[in-house]
């Protein structure tokens, strides 16, 4: 490894980092100048289309009535754009990946619930087919965050 050298520890503060951090600490300076949040992120763009267009869907109809369908899969909608803010928001690449795979698995979570609402009568499949999409989009997207910060630092 490389020299040490500054980078932001996530709470305003700088701290000593190696070199191999470089870029996510450049990425971290960025945010610091107010140029980029977790809402620019693709996968949480996608993460966060899904939530909006469940929460739609489940408002109406007999899925409505099935109060603990409605809240399994109002949280497992909810929980895939909380995560990638959160890990976004620990500013180090390896908790950062730990949080992008447990969105991974909401979005997973969120696909099931939806085929589980065709199969019980509350949607048709043509209602939950773009979701899907949706939600395979998200899913690409948030584990190719993971590969690129697998590439930032070892042990991700």
């Amino acid at each position: 490894m490389g020299a040490p050298v500054l980078g932001c520890s996530g709470a305003g503060s700088w701290v000593r980092v190696q070199s191999s951090c470089r870029k996510w600490h450049a990425l971290c300076l960025t945010l610091a100048r107010g140029r980029q949040t977790f809402t620019d992120l693709d996968a949480r763009k996608l993460a966060n289309e899904l939530k909006l267009r469940v929460y739609a869907l489940i408002r109406d109809g007999d899925a409505s009535r099935d109060f603990e369908f409605r809240n399994q899969i109002r949280n497992a909608a909810a929980s895939a754009p909380r995560n990638i803010a959160e890990g976004f928001g620990r500013y180090v690449p390896r908790d950062f990946a730990q949080y992008l795979r447990i969105a991974n698995g909401s979005l997973m979570e969120t696909s099931n619930h939806l085929q589980d609402g065709v199969d019980r009568g509350y949607f048709r499949p043509e209602q939950v087919e773009e979701l899907l999409r949706i939600s395979r989009r998200a899913s690409a997207a948030t584990t190719s965050l993971i590969r690129y910060l697998h590439g930032r630092r070892a042990n991700v």
